[in-house]
């Protein structure tokens, strides 16, 4: 796995975790060697399972393209 994957998939964890919970706008992870992912909690999408941070929009944020 690419340090740019796992900075997605990171990003990505700590996001569900963090949604479940209030007391947060912002959620800012610097991963070095990758980039700054930086994401507003009205940016979350939503579906049957929960709130989550759209894999695309982080690969996005960190200039990640396939």
């Amino acid at each position: 796995m690419s340090l740019e994957d796992l900075a997605v998939t990171n990003y990505s964890r700590a996001g569900d975790f963090l949604l479940e919970h209030d007391g947060w706008d912002v959620l800012t992870i610097d991963f070095p060697s990758v980039g700054e992912v930086s994401m507003h909690r009205a940016e979350k999408e939503s579906n049957d399972v929960g709130d989550y941070f759209q894999t695309l929009s982080i690969e996005d944020k960190l200039g990640i393209t396939y």
